[in-house]
């Protein structure tokens, strides 16, 4: 019976990276993406 911003925190904690180096990343793949062709 936890409340449900402690759930919100406990799934952050799950995930290693930070919000901005999740979205550093994400920006890197969307980077990488289009040099890739898709088959």
């Amino acid at each position: 019976e936890f409340p449900i911003n402690q759930a919100e925190e406990g799934d952050e904690d799950d995930c290693e990276l930070p919000e901005g180096l999740t979205r550093l990343l994400e920006q890197e793949e969307k980077e990488i993406q289009p040099h890739q062709e898709p088959v």
